[in-house]
């Protein structure tokens, strides 16, 4: 492996530790290099044909791991659940079957915020001196 084919990976290592923050894995790796710089260099590394191959391959190392975590931990769950019911744990049982339901992205607790009608929520742009205005106006009607 030579010297450059060493950075690309010391690169993309770092990418995937790093949450995918590509000026931050550049500078890690050359680390006298401006923001500006690194930005451009970085996302020039992104699309080298080498990079993405070590990329695919370190996010695949992730999922398996990722994968057999999760299988372990609803194992788990299925051995505790087993116990709960037998010792009649009916509150056990319920928390395990509602655990096991978020890992799998049964429950959601995201809200989608809209508007009137569901559409988009209007907002308006006010000076200093509309804003003073409409939030005397609201102060008062709190005070009724």
């Amino acid at each position: 492996m030579d010297k450059t084919d060493i950075k690309y990976t010391e690169f993309a290592e770092e990418y995937l530790r790093n949450g995918g923050n590509a000026r931050q894995a550049y500078q890690k790796v050359y680390p006298d290099t401006k923001d500006k710089t690194a930005d451009a260099s970085a996302s020039r590394l992104l699309k080298n044909v080498k990079v993405q191959k070590i990329l695919e391959n370190g996010q695949k190392q992730t999922e398996q791991k990722n994968l057999i975590t999760r299988e372990g931990l609803i194992a788990e769950m299925n051995e505790l659940k087993l116990l709960a019911t037998a010792d009649n744990q009916l509150g056990v049982v319920a928390k395990v079957i509602d655990m096991k339901a978020r890992m799998i992205g049964a429950f959601t607790d995201k809200h989608e915020i809209t508007g009137a009608n569901g559409g988009a929520i209007e907002t308006v742009t006010l000076d200093k001196k509309e804003y003073k205005k409409a939030r005397e106006t609201m102060l008062k009607d709190d005070n009724l």
